[in-house]
């Protein structure tokens, strides 16, 4: 149960925020690559809010400071940053797809920096890991295909989840860090395990998508006088068949 004290908005507001991101990283870590298209608006939308927030931070500083816009307008910046990226990956599956893969590199960076990089005041360390494990990781998934679709959705979604556990005992009174870090680590490494098992024998199995390219081809087959829908019915077999060449199935 929660505490007995009413706790502050701001927690209660993190807290239910915390709780849809271990939601998504569920659904991330067990049908990731079923949702293919949407994962990567995920990966997008929350990578280029990310970055577009750390490369405006400097100037927020410099051109706002103190003034009570500043975080607005950083905030509003980010938001429209994470959304032109977010169509981007949806549009451009390639570009995508290699951010996948760099957001497990990064996330591999950030399970390092815990077991290992505590000590380092400086944040040098963890960016150029980081820098170096995202774009080995991407270039990977190029590569690969569906299997690193697989292992970057099922390790993502593991690692949003074990972030929302960790913060959930932060916040009903454990102070040992030490022991929140073991828990993120284990739960991440073993979800995400389990993530790759489930997707390759049920949920990213390629019957999923041969039953969807039949099914849309059929569809499309099928003689209407529509020809709006005839012409939506084609351009779906059409994406799903881009799909499938590009994941290698």
């Amino acid at each position: 149960c929660l505490h007995s004290p009413a706790a502050p908005e701001n927690e209660v507001l993190f807290g239910v925020l915390w709780f849809v991101v271990g939601v998504i990283g569920l659904v991330e870590t067990f049908f990731g690559f079923m949702i293919f298209r949407i994962s990567l608006c995920v990966v997008g939308f929350t990578g280029g809010m990310l970055l577009t927030y750390e490369v405006l931070d400097p100037f927020m500083e410099t051109m706002l400071a103190g003034s009570e816009w500043d975080l607005l307008v950083q905030y509003t910046l980010s938001l429209v940053g994470g959304l032109i990226v977010m169509v981007l990956a949806f549009l451009l599956v390639r570009v995508g797809l290699f951010m996948l893969g760099a957001s497990v590199g990064f996330f591999l960076a950030l399970i390092f920096e815990n077991l290992a990089l505590r000590s380092v005041d400086s944040d040098l360390p963890f960016a150029v890991l980081a820098i170096m494990l995202g774009v080995l990781a991407g270039l990977l998934a190029l590569c690969l295909g569906r299997w690193m679709v697989i292992a970057c959705t099922a390790f993502t979604g593991a690692t949003m989840v074990a972030q929302a556990v960790k913060h959930a005992f932060r916040y009903w009174g454990s102070s040992d860090e030490l022991w929140l870090t073991i828990l993120w680590v284990l739960l991440s490494v073993l979800l995400g395990a389990t993530g790759i098992f489930v997707q390759l024998k049920w949920t990213a199995s390629r019957r999923i998508y041969a039953f969807r390219l039949c099914g849309a081809i059929q569809h499309a087959s099928v003689q209407r006088t529509d020809k709006e829908t005839l012409h939506l019915q084609v351009s779906s077999s059409q994406h799903i068949r881009r799909d499938v060449k590009i994941l290698e199935l």
